[in-house]
């Protein structure tokens, strides 16, 4: 079985990435093979660059001739990649970039968009800072490209310290030996300890996935090409095409 990187534009690789694309469709120039794992990392064709967000998926099915196929392409089927016992997440953690513009650079209301010079379009539709405090109107308003990355229960509880508060509520109810029992008495070793905390955040994201439970926050978790943005509108009133040529 083979690793295959691939890149993928980013409203296909959050598809993916969230489960909603369980399908690829591909030029087979590669010797794909079900069982093959795809590392599927997103790349911006506007910036020309990958964000550093990364899926894995398996094959688990392919279709590589018949039913309409161009000669050389294939259907890939993507399965999890997760084996039994893997801690891999069952929810999305990273949110995808986008843009947004406000009146500082403290509070944006304005957008998300998918890129840079939609939120400016998006920003200068909404007069956002509109002033003429020099003898001209002119918008001035900030942007930013960021990403609000979702929150896991699982990372909000204090799953090391499990067994120790069970063992300090066992110390405290009448189900020890005498006041003088000191314990201990549940002993796991490292090993044991690890993988219990790994099952509990795997039951959390499990549950929070399956009732579509997620948090809602109004700040961002990254940021990235913060920028003051200055339109004249004088200037953007005579670049505007006219009536008139927009009828011709």
């Amino acid at each position: 079985m083979a690793d295959h990187l691939i890149k993928c534009w980013p409203q296909q690789f959050w598809a993916i990435r969230s489960g909603l694309k369980t399908f690829e469709y591909r030029k087979n120039d590669r010797g794909y093979r079900v069982g093959d794992t795809l590392v599927i990392r997103e790349y911006d064709p506007a910036t020309e660059a990958f964000s550093g967000a990364e899926a894995r998926r398996r094959v688990t099915h392919m279709l590589a001739s018949g039913f309409g196929l161009p000669e050389g392409y294939a259907v890939l089927g993507l399965g999890d990649e997760s084996a039994p016992g893997s801690t891999d997440r069952l929810i999305v953690t990273e949110g995808p970039w986008q843009w947004w513009a406000g009146r500082s650079e403290e509070w944006f209301d304005v957008g998300p968009e998918g890129t840079k010079a939609a939120i400016i379009k998006a920003a200068t539709n909404d007069s956002l800072g509109e002033n003429d405090d020099d003898g001209s109107w002119k918008l001035s308003f900030h942007i930013v490209e960021a990403r609000q990355d979702p929150l896991r229960i699982a990372d909000w509880l204090d799953l090391d310290a499990l067994i120790e508060r069970a063992e300090d509520n066992v110390a405290d109810s009448d189900r020890v030996a005498s006041e003088n029992d000191d314990g201990p008495w549940f002993e796991c070793s490292p090993e044991q300890e690890k993988d219990l905390r790994q099952r509990v955040a795997r039951a959390c994201d499990e549950w929070q996935a399956a009732h579509g439970l997620a948090f809602k926050t109004a700040t961002f978790s990254h940021t990235r090409n913060s920028e003051h943005v200055v339109v004249d509108l004088a200037i953007n009133a005579l670049a505007a095409p006219s009536e008139g040529d927009r009828d011709a």
